[in-house]
């Protein structure tokens, strides 16, 4: 009996993809427990992501974006993590609503993981939009086993 390694490949891509999304949420998770430091933001903006449909109309979507540094002890950090809620793939006004009273220049709250100081965030929380990606890993996880071990056999 032979075995194809398209199924396999397509099985661990999917699995791969699931354990990303759900480090992802857990992260979004504990970081709710993390420490809050003062930061100053160096830049907040919203990038305009275009992409063509099928039917060659383009789409448009938003992610918000940030970079800003804090101090912890004599140590200087910078990150570019705004949250671990989803922040790309937006509409317009969920990007700015993301962004909202952030801006250049501006000292704001941070929260970072006294773990591993290099990671920080200034939203702590997770969403429900964190479950999509979720539902469709798991889901594409279900149909390649499916269709590699079960169907095929």
């Amino acid at each position: 009996m032979s075995i194809s390694l398209i199924p396999i490949a397509a099985f661990a891509s999917s699995m791969v993809f699931l354990g990303w999304e759900c480090w992802k949420f857990y992260l979004g998770l504990v970081s709710r427990g993390w420490l809050p430091v003062k930061c100053v933001v160096h830049r907040a903006w919203i990038e305009e992501d275009t992409s063509s449909n099928p039917d060659g109309a383009d789409s448009v979507s938003y992610s918000a974006k940030v970079q800003y540094t804090y101090r912890i002890g004599p140590d200087t950090y910078t990150s570019t993590r705004l949250t671990y809620q989803p922040s790309s793939s937006l509409s317009f006004r969920r990007a700015m609503k993301l962004l909202t009273g952030l801006h250049p220049g501006q000292e704001s709250t941070a929260f970072y993981n006294p773990k591993n100081k290099n990671q920080a965030v200034l939203i702590r929380s997770v969403s429900l939009r964190n479950s999509i990606p979720l539902l469709v890993a798991s889901f594409l996880c279900a149909l390649t086993w499916y269709w590699s071990f079960i169907k095929r056999h």
